[in-house]
């Protein structure tokens, strides 16, 4: 075998190990990106002082249970003392709101059916005021638990809220 042929027959199996490490990590990767968890909040109205409806977008990587609690800690430049309902198009059965403060606490009523893991749901809760300043860093924390499961979702997300126009 010439010196040629070596270099030919070693570049193959590098390219061949080469293409199977990356459908490997490719596909590691997919699965572990499907594992986790996905919370966003986000205003309807971004604008400052807007007295407007929160969005909870979620898809979790274990199952939610009917009687799951969703609780936000609030910024205290937020105003939550009107914030009074809460209703989801995608998660069935009732919800309970509670506010203590900057903490808003939904809790499901148990009358709905568990929600599958990484099923894609919303939560919409009003009104809630948003802070008289824009900035871009105002944080929320959400927490998420799941009765006899524990605690599902624990996670810091930040609002960004304009200046009116």
């Amino acid at each position: 075998m010439s010196l040629n042929e070596t270099f030919r027959t070693n570049e193959t199996k590098f390219f061949k190990f080469f293409l199977l490490a990356l459908v490997f990590l490719t596909v590691g990767g997919w699965q572990f990106a499907l594992a986790q968890d996905q919370a966003i909040l986000l205003p309807k109205d971004s604008t400052q002082k807007a007295e407007t409806i929160y969005y909870l977008k979620l898809a979790l990587s274990k199952p939610i249970p009917a009687d799951a609690v969703f609780i936000f800690q609030f910024d205290a430049a937020f105003d939550l003392s009107n914030t009074e309902i809460a209703g989801s198009s995608s998660i069935n059965g009732g919800f309970e709101i509670k506010v203590d403060g900057q903490k808003l606490t939904i809790s499901r009523t148990g009358l709905g059916e568990e929600i599958p893991a990484k099923k894609k749901v919303e939560l919409k809760f009003a009104l809630v005021k948003n802070p008289d300043q824009a900035a871009k860093d105002f944080p929320v924390d959400i927490e998420i638990q799941g009765g006899d499961v524990g605690v599902l979702l624990k996670t810091r997300v930040t609002i960004s809220i304009e200046a009116k126009k």
